[in-house]
C-alpha cells in the first residue's frame, strides 16, 4: 500500500494539481489548516515539520520523513481495516500529529474523510456512519455526557493524549463502538501501541502495531524500534512492564515518580485508583518533606469537595489536597503538570 495521489474530503477529490494557496486563502479554522498540510505533503520536500504537543517537555519541531508517516498509516489501516469504503473522521487539531495522521490514513487507504472543528463533545455530523475517528479522552468524555447516542454511527474509536481512566473505561463498556487506548508520541509518528478497552478481549496490555519491537532500559522505561518507521532505539520515559518484544503494562512516567520514604510511586497508578471520585481533572504530584524525602500531594481543578482515600494504600494516600481554579494546559487540551505545580508553589 502507498499514499495515493488522491485525497477525498467531504466528497470532493483534491490531489497534488489543486491550487492549495488558494483553498488555504478562503478557507478558515481546522480546514484552512487541512488544505496548509495538504499543500506541504504534495510539496517536493520528503519530511514534514511537525510541533510536538508539549504536555511532558517544552513543545519542539520535530522532523518526520513522508516514508515513516505513510507507514504508520499502513499499519494502522491494516490493523483496523481500512479501505476506500471507508469514513474516516478527524475532530483533533491538524498542527499536531494525530491530526495529521488521519489525513495520511485517508491519502494511503483512499478511504473518505469527513472533519469537523476540534470542540469538547465532537461527533456533531451523524449523517452517516463513520468507520474510524480518533480523540481524547476529554473529547470521548464530552461526547458520553451529552450525546451518547452519537456513538451509534462510529464503529472503531482510537483514544490518545492522555491516560484512560478507569471511570471512563466503565462507561466505555455500555457502547458498541471499539475503543482501543493509544501508546506513541510525535516522533513515532503517532501511536506504536494499541490496547482494547471495551468488548470481551479488552486488556490493560499494550500491543505493538505493523513492524515496531520493545524493550527497555536500565530505568525500565521503554525503547522502541521500527525500521519501516524509522526508529532506531527510541528511548521514553515511560516506565513498563515488558510481556515480550511485542507488548508490555503501562506504569507511569519516569519524570513523575514519587519517592516517599523510600517507596517509589507511581502517580498515574494513584489517579487510576481515584478516578470514580472526580468529575473535574485532577492528578498526583510531590512537594519536598524533610521526613519522607517527598510527599504525595493532590490537586484537584474547582472548587473544594469531599474525597475518599479508601481506595488507596497507606503509602499512596496525599498528604496534602490543593483545590487549584484553573490548570495550565497545552493547545492540544492536556494538563500541564509541572507548570501547574509551579503556579501552586509560587502562588
Amino acid at each position: 500500500m502507498t499514499s495515493k495521489q488522491t485525497i477525498i474530503i467531504k466528497d470532493k477529490k483534491y490531489d497534488s494539481h489543486s491550487n492549495y494557496l488558494q483553498l488555504v486563502e478562503n478557507a478558515n479554522g481546522i480546514e484552512k489548516d487541512l488544505f496548509s498540510f495538504l499543500q506541504d505533503w504534495y510539496s517536493s520536500s520528503d519530511s514534514i515539520d511537525i510541533r510536538s504537543s508539549g504536555s511532558t517537555a517544552r513543545s519542539r519541531i520535530i522532523r518526520l520523513s513522508k516514508k515513516a508517516m505513510v507507514s504508520s498509516a499502513e499499519a494502522t489501516c491494516q490493523f483496523f481495516g481500512i479501505g476506500s469504503n471507508e469514513v474516516l473522521h478527524l475532530c483533533l487539531p491538524v498542527q499536531y500529529i494525530a491530526g495529521k495522521m488521519m489525513l495520511v490514513r485517508a491519502l494511503v487507504s483512499g478511504a473518505s474523510l469527513i472533519f469537523e472543528e476540534p470542540s469538547a463533545a465532537p461527533l456533531l455530523d451523524c449523517s452517516q456512519q463513520i468507520s474510524f475517528s480518533a480523540m481524547t479522552p476529554m473529547q470521548v468524555t464530552g461526547v458520553l455526557n451529552n450525546h451518547p447516542e452519537r456513538f451509534q454511527h462510529l464503529a472503531q474509536l482510537i483514544i490518545g493524549g492522555a491516560p484512560v481512566l478507569q471511570a471512563l473505561k466503565v462507561r466505555l463498556q455500555l457502547i458498541n463502538t471499539s475503543c482501543y487506548a493509544t501508546f506513541g508520541m510525535t516522533e513515532t509518528a503517532t501511536h506504536v501501541a494499541l490496547n482494547r478497552l471495551n468488548g470481551d478481549s479488552n486488556s490493560d496490555v499494550y500491543s505493538a502495531v505493523g513492524d515496531v519491537l520493545f524493550k527497555v532500559d536500565d530505568r525500565g522505561c521503554l525503547i522502541v524500534q521500527s525500521k519501516k518507521r524509522e526508529i532506531n532505539n527510541l528511548s521514553t520515559n515511560d516506565i513498563v512492564e515488558l510481556q515480550d518484544k511485542s507488548s508490555f503494562r503501562w506504569l507511569g512516567r519516569a519524570d513523575y515518580v514519587i519517592n516517599t520514604g523510600g517507596l517509589k510511586v507511581y502517580p498515574e497508578a494513584i489517579e487510576e485508583k481515584l478516578s470514580s471520585e472526580f468529575s473535574s481533572n485532577y492528578f498526583i504530584a510531590s512537594l519536598p518533606d524533610s521526613q519522607f524525602g517527598e510527599k504525595v500531594i493532590l490537586l484537584v481543578e474547582g472548587e473544594p469537595q469531599n474525597i475518599s482515600f479508601d481506595s488507596l494504600d497507606k503509602y499512596e494516600q496525599p498528604k496534602q489536597v490543593y483545590f487549584i481554579k484553573n490548570f495550565v494546559y497545552t493547545e492540544t487540551g492536556k494538563i500541564q503538570r509541572i507548570k501547574t505545580l509551579a503556579q501552586l508553589i509560587n502562588a
